[in-house]
């Protein structure tokens, strides 16, 4: 059972056991309250979690470093940039995907030193009132709202644009589209961003 990782066996095991003594009449010793609670702490043993570590700093770090050279190049600068943007505010903002899909320019406010967000709808919003989420500066190369106002004063969104916009890729680079990037493409992009930094995300 350690070595092949399952409780294949040991179920086996027990199933022949009852097996033979049904043949037999007799009454199987695999009823009894001990042997049943052995095969239930086996299955608990040994059952398969999948547990994921949560993006930290110093991974953040990494992928701005590793993005910043396909930053300069203008004809990725959009692609790579908004990628940039949606991870480093979803972490500093604790957004899920789906908030993230939908947030347009107008929920966007810059204040000193810091961003505000409104978010209109939300899991834990359950009067769907909307709240405002204050991201702060922080002056270090993972700073959101530093990136975020680089993004727009390139996209150059009307006020009720998509803050996250699809990008039709053009012989000169990547130009905004006005449809919102869906949550699955977030998703994408994200797994994309740090394929390289960490494979477990």
């Amino acid at each position: 059972m350690t070595e092949t990782k399952t409780t294949s066996p040991l179920e086996s095991a027990v199933h022949s056991i009852a097996w033979i003594h049904k043949l037999g009449g007799e009454q199987s010793p695999t009823e009894h309250p001990l042997m049943k609670s052995i095969l239930a702490g086996a299955q608990r043993l040994l059952a398969h979690h999948t547990t994921k570590e949560p993006i930290t700093v110093s991974q953040l770090e990494q992928l701005v470093t590793c993005k910043a050279d396909a930053m300069a190049s203008l004809y990725m600068y959009m692609y790579n940039i908004r990628s940039v943007v949606i991870c480093l505010l979803a972490f500093a903002a604790f957004l899920c995907f789906d908030e993230l899909a939908k947030l347009v320019l107008s929920d966007v406010e810059f204040k000193r030193n810091m961003l505000q967000l409104f978010i209109e709808s939300s899991e834990m919003d359950q009067y769907r009132d909307g709240a405002w989420l204050v991201v702060a500066s922080s002056g270090k190369v993972t700073c959101p709202v530093a990136l975020i106002s680089h993004y727009l004063d390139r996209v150059k969104l009307s006020y009720d644009s998509p803050l996250f916009c699809q990008l039709s890729k053009t012989k000169f680079g990547y130009k905004p589209r006005l449809k919102c990037v869906s949550y699955t493409r977030l998703r994408e992009l994200v797994l994309e961003a740090f394929k390289d930094i960490t494979p477990d995300i």
